[in-house]
C-alpha cells in the first residue's frame, strides 16, 4: 500500500481544495492510504473528507515567513514516512517541496492556476524550485504550457489531469426554467481574479426586470463588490450568498452560470454549471474554452470586455431554445468526461510511478 501525504496550506473552500477532498474521498483504500499536511487550524472543508480516509495533520505556521517551518514539517513527514509527497499552491510548494527533498523523499507538484495573482519574488522562487520535483500536474492544456513557459518546467514531466466532481446529485436535476426573471448564479471567491465586476457592470446594460444574480462566494473584495452594486443600484437584484455548501441548491435554481475570471487555470465552477444541466458562460481564457466550448457546449465572453459579456447574456435572454439546446450538451459533455472517478484513476496512475 503506499502512503500519499499531500501538502497545502489549508483547507478553506476553493478548487485546489475540493481537488484533493474529491480524489481521498475515492481513491482506492486498499491500495493508497493518505495523509493531509496543513498550516492552519482554519480548514471549513475538511469536514467534507469522509470517516476514516485521511490523517489530518496541523503544522502551523508562525507569521509571514517562517523558518522553522521547514524542520517541523520534516519531523512531520519522518514520522509519517510516505512513498510521495504531493504539494498544491504556494506555501506547500516552498516549504513540503524543500522538507521533503531534505528527507530524500519523490515530490509531485500540481499547479493549479496561473500566479498572475503573486508577486514577481514567488514567481521567481517557484522557478528556482521547479528541478525540486520529480513530477507535476497541471488541470488543463493551458497551465502546462504555462508551466513550460513560465518556470521552465520539463514539458515530459507533467501530466493533465483535469479535476473530477461529484456527478450524482448534480446529474439528477430538471434541466433549467429559462423564464423571466433568469437566474443567474456567479460562484467564485470575490477576489479581482475573478472578475465579477465585469459582469455587474454589463448587467447594467441590460433591462433590470429580466434577472436575478446570486453571488456564492467570499473574499477580500466583498465589501467593495457590495458598495459597487449600491452605487449602480442593484442591491434588489444582486444576492451575496457567501459561502455555500454544499452548492447542490445554488445550481438547483440557476438558469446561467456566469464564470467572468480574467485568468483561469480550468475552474471547477465551469465543470460544476455544466454537470448540473446550466447554460455556461465563461470567459476566453486559460483553461476555460478546454471545457466550455463556444457555440458546443456552452457561451464564450471576452474577458474582461463588459460590451461583450452583455452581449453574450443579453443572447441567452433572446434565445431561450438554443440556451437549452446548449445546456443540454453541456450536460452530456460534462457527465462524460469529468466524474471524479475519471480523475481519481489517473492521479492514481502517477502515484503507481513512485
Amino acid at each position: 500500500m503506499r502512503h500519499i501525504v499531500h501538502i497545502i496550506p489549508a483547507l478553506p473552500f476553493g478548487g485546489a481544495e475540493k481537488t484533493i477532498i474529491n480524489l481521498v474521498n475515492h481513491s482506492e483504500r486498499t491500495r493508497f492510504k493518505y495523509s493531509i499536511i496543513v498550516f492552519s487550524r482554519h480548514n471549513p472543508m475538511a469536514k467534507l473528507l469522509k470517516k476514516g480516509v485521511a490523517d489530518l495533520r496541523v503544522v502551523e505556521k508562525k507569521g509571514k515567513l517562517d523558518l522553522g517551518l521547514f524542520e517541523r514539517i520534516q519531523g512531520e513527514l519522518a514520522g509519517l514516512k510516505p512513498d510521495l509527497v504531493h504539494t498544491h499552491l504556494f506555501g506547500a510548494d516552498f516549504y513540503g517541496r524543500l522538507a521533503a527533498k531534505k528527507l530524500g523523499l519523490p515530490v509531485l507538484t500540481t499547479e493549479h492556476n496561473f500566479n498572475y495573482g503573486e508577486s514577481w519574488i514567488k514567481n521567481e522562487i517557484k522557478k528556482w524550485l521547479s528541478d525540486k520535483s520529480d513530477w507535476y500536474t497541471a488541470p488543463s492544456e493551458a497551465v502546462k504550457q504555462y508551466m513550460i513557459k513560465r518556470y521552465g518546467v520539463n514539458s515530459a514531466k507533467i501530466s493533465v489531469i483535469y479535476p473530477g466532481i461529484e456527478l450524482d446529485e448534480l446529474s439528477r436535476f430538471e434541466p433549467a426554467k429559462f423564464k423571466e426573471p433568469f437566474k443567474l448564479l456567479f460562484v467564485g471567491r470575490l477576489t479581482k481574479q475573478k472578475g465579477l465586476p465585469v459582469v455587474l457592470q454589463a448587467l447594467t446594460k441590460l433591462d433590470k426586470a429580466r434577472w436575478m444574480l446570486d453571488v456564492a462566494g467570499e473574499g477580500r473584495d466583498r465589501a467593495s463588490l457590495e458598495l459597487m452594486c449600491r452605487k449602480m443600484n442593484l442591491t434588489d437584484r444582486v444576492k451575496f450568498l457567501g459561502s455555500v455548501s454544499p452548492m447542490a441548491s445554488a445550481y438547483q435554481s440557476a438558469d446561467i452560470v456566469l464564470i467572468p475570471s480574467l485568468w483561469e487555470g480550468l475552474g471547477i465552477t465551469a465543470l460544476e454549471g455544466l454537470a448540473s444541466g446550466r447554460l455556461v458562460v465563461a470567459s476566453n481564457t486559460g483553461g476555460l474554452p478546454e471545457v466550455v466550448q463556444d457555440g458546443q457546449t456552452g457561451c464564450l465572453a471576452k474577458s474582461g470586455d463588459v460590451s461583450d459579456w452583455a452581449q453574450k447574456i443579453s443572447w441567452c435572454f433572446e434565445n431561450i431554445d438554443q440556451a437549452r439546446l446548449l445546456a443540454k450538451a453541456g450536460h452530456a459533455y460534462a457527465l462524460n468526461n469529468f466524474g471524479v472517478q475519471k480523475m481519481t484513476h489517473q492521479y492514481e496512475e502517477v502515484y503507481s510511478k513512485f
